[in-house]
């Protein structure tokens, strides 16, 4: 039984897997080298890559899950900081999922801290918002921090307003999402304009469209949150996934070109 069972001391980085390449490894594998320096984690990231490309190279699609943790016995006090580490294979879902439903879930608010941008194996805030979704009959809910929206449960949220794209800002407690990167990057790109702000609720029901971004779904519309709906022909949010399509990487999220 390790630490990352034992006390959640561990950190994990979810990638996608398309015809054996490992798509933004070299985003996650930074973010996990982050993650690590704040832990005190001694990671072999050279090792690791390695390892994940020995993966890649087998499998060639999937979901892949990597799991990094202290290695070692100890109580709260670790007897080393060297970590140890495992690598777990999935079934892609499809490429373009569908459209997903929003609710709210403020029963645990997030805290800003330096542990906010990561994926760390303390995952209940998650669970229970993904949980209180499924029981209220939505896809998703969409957590708080400070009162102002943070995230979904597996995702970044974004709304659409104009020719303007809008997100929480990572000071919101939100994670450093690889996609979330990625989106920002494709809006500067296609001269669509971006802002990072707080939100709230009322922001969400008065936007033109919302999506959620990850790093194995791409870019998510929303057709749904609270009583608003949302058209899925947004033209700003069209503009920004056909600028996606141009990308060699991101056209990987999508089933056919546009």
């Amino acid at each position: 039984m390790n630490r990352s069972f034992r006390y959640g001391d561990g950190i994990f980085e979810t990638m996608r897997l398309h015809d054996g390449r490992l798509l933004w490894l070299k985003e996650h594998l930074a973010r996990l080298g982050k993650g690590a320096a704040i832990l005190s984690l001694v990671v072999n990231v050279d090792e690791i890559e390695a390892s994940l490309q020995k993966v890649a190279f087998a499998i060639k699609k999937g979901r892949v899950r990597l799991h990094v943790w202290r290695d070692g016995d100890g109580a709260y006090l670790p007897v080393t900081d060297k970590a140890a580490f495992f690598i777990e294979c999935f079934p892609l879902q499809p490429a373009e999922p569908a459209p997903v439903t929003l609710t709210d879930f403020k029963d645990v608010p997030l805290t800003p801290s330096v542990l906010a941008g990561l994926k760390t194996a303390n995952g209940l805030p998650y669970i229970l918002a993904a949980i209180h979704a499924r029981n209220t009959g939505f896809n998703d809910a969409l957590l708080y921090c400070d009162g102002f929206i943070s995230e979904a449960s597996s995702s970044n949220v974004f709304l659409v307003r104009g020719n303007k794209i809008m997100t929480p800002p990572l000071s919101s407690a939100c994670l450093d999402g690889v996609m979330r990167r990625q989106v920002l990057r494709w809006c500067a790109e296609a001269g669509i304009e971006k802002e990072e702000t707080r939100l709230q609720p009322k922001d969400l029901l008065s936007a033109d469209a919302l999506f959620l971004t990850n790093a194995m779904q791409g870019i998510v519309p929303v057709s749904r949150y609270r009583e608003a709906t949302y058209k899925a022909n947004n033209p700003t949010l069209a503009a920004l996934m056909r600028h996606a399509r141009q990308d060699s990487q991101g056209a990987c999220y999508f089933n056919k070109p546009s």
